[in-house]
Parts: C-alpha cells; sequence; structure tokens
C-alpha cells in the first residue's frame, strides 16, 4: 500500500480523532486529563498502528492488526465510560460508537486478507 493516508480505515480513523479533539477541549476540567487524555492517546495508538500495519510486509500485519482491534475496543469503553459519566452526550457517544463499529469493521477484514 503506497499511500495508508489514503485508504478509508485511516480516513475513519483520523475523522474520529479530530471530532475528539474539538470535544476534548469542551470536557470537564476532571474528566479532561485522565479519561479525555486516555482516549487521545488511544486513538493516536490506533493510528499509529494502521499507518504501520500499511507499511510492513503481509506477514508481519497480524500482530500489528489485533494490537490496533484491542485499542479500537478499549476506544469503545472509554467512550461507554464517559457517556455513563456524564461527561460527554449520548449523542456524541452514538456517534464515535458507530465511528469505532466502522474502524473495527474495516480492521477486521484486513486481518481477515491478511492471513
Amino acid at each position: 500500500m503506497n499511500d495508508i493516508q489514503e485508504l478509508p480505515l485511516f480516513k475513519n480513523t483520523f475523522g474520529a480523532l479530530c471530532a475528539f479533539h474539538e470535544l476534548h477541549g469542551k470536557m470537564p476540567k476532571t474528566s479532561r486529563y485522565t479519561l479525555g487524555g486516555r482516549i487521545e492517546d488511544e486513538f493516536l495508538g490506533l493510528l499509529t498502528d494502521i499507518m504501520e500495519a500499511g507499511r510492513v510486509p503481509k506477514v508481519l500485519k497480524n500482530p500489528i492488526l489485533e494490537r490496533a482491534l484491542r485499542k479500537n475496543d478499549t476506544l469503545k469503553v472509554l467512550f461507554r465510560l464517559a457517556e455513563a459519566t456524564k461527561v460527554i452526550e449520548t449523542k456524541k457517544h452514538d456517534a464515535f460508537q458507530a465511528s469505532l463499529q466502522r474502524t473495527g469493521s474495516m480492521l477486521g477484514g484486513w486481518r481477515r486478507s491478511s492471513q
């Protein structure tokens, strides 16, 4: 893959990170640097894994894609926690969950095709 940044998987994840970055500044101070910081770190790690998987040979992709799927699952739980603790609105939570669901589906398909 020549340019990983043109793939729908990267674009979807990057768009979700941009949306979260905008929301992050509006989070209550008590959660901004703990839960918000953790979410941002997981998103950045997920993007890094996607870029790394796009640049390694096929035989090395699986562990990276597995790691990316774990980060995606972690993000789902963190957003669920943020919604349960009223840090983010339900509507925003649902939008992020839908985006993460799409990301997980694309990662799973990529993993199956690289096995």
